[in-house]
């Protein structure tokens, strides 16, 4: 997307970014930012031949950003692949109860809530 986001000895071409860019602005859809590290990409190589860029990203509309208010995005960092996979948290995490279980868990069953349509509307 930007041209920061590449680390190596051959830049990316300016075209294909400012072309990405213009995609995701078309769609309405705007990148969820990071934490951790600032690639999602390392070729492993030593020296010169190193790249590491910043592939994968979360991006979003406008409503999902009000539904999912506090949504964040984690580089994980793994050893076994030159890919680092990405983690999406749709919430806060919520409080623990004393005997270890979570106050509130998804419940399958709520899919077939005759409202639900209502309160999160298809859009195509």
């Amino acid at each position: 997307m930007w041209g920061f986001e590449h680390f190596s000895a051959s830049p990316r071409s300016a075209g294909q970014m400012i072309d990405f860019r213009d995609v995701l602005e078309v769609c309405g859809l705007g990148d969820l930012g990071f934490a951790g590290l600032p690639y999602t990409y390392d070729n492993k190589r030593a020296g010169r031949p190193n790249v590491k860029v910043r592939l994968d990203r979360a991006v979003a509309t406008n409503d999902w950003r009000d539904v999912f208010a506090h949504g964040t995005v984690e580089h994980l960092v793994v050893s076994t692949s030159d890919h680092f996979p990405i983690l999406l948290r749709c919430s806060q995490e919520e409080p623990v109860q004393r005997s270890g279980r979570r106050f509130r868990q998804y419940e399958v069953m709520w899919e077939r809530e005759p409202v639900l349509p209502e309160i999160f509307p298809t859009r195509r």
